[in-house]
């Protein structure tokens, strides 16, 4: 019998579910995304990026159905979660990339630059 499994490991399953779908479109058809500007260097960047996100998602895949107490499974959670931060605030930084809006409200607000 194999023991239960702590709810949080579930987060290595809301990664892949959210983050396969760009990594495999960005793969195999990186032009299709919704960003402004692609030229051949930011399609081979995006290629290669997600490329990095798609084995993210593989070692997420690997790390859930391991024991609960092995570091390296913490390791990952922690990896994880810097590289999301980091990435957040890069993004809520950055001008606009994608050609979309929510609306006159959300274009009002300002993030603060740290």
């Amino acid at each position: 019998m194999s023991a239960a499994r702590h709810p949080l490991t579930t987060i290595f399953l809301l990664h892949i579910a959210l983050e396969a779908p760009i990594a495999i479109q960005g793969v195999w058809s990186p032009a299709g995304l919704p960003f402004i500007q692609l030229n051949n260097t930011t399609l081979v960047i995006t290629k290669l990026y997600s490329a990095l996100v798609l084995a993210s998602c593989i070692t997420s895949l690997l790390c859930f159905t391991l024991p609960e107490f092995l570091p390296g499974k913490r390791a990952l959670a922690i990896g994880l979660c810097v590289y999301h931060t980091t990435a957040s605030t890069i993004l809520f930084q950055s001008p606009r990339f994608i050609p979309h809006t929510f609306g006159p409200l959300f274009e009002t607000y300002v993030f603060p630059n740290f």
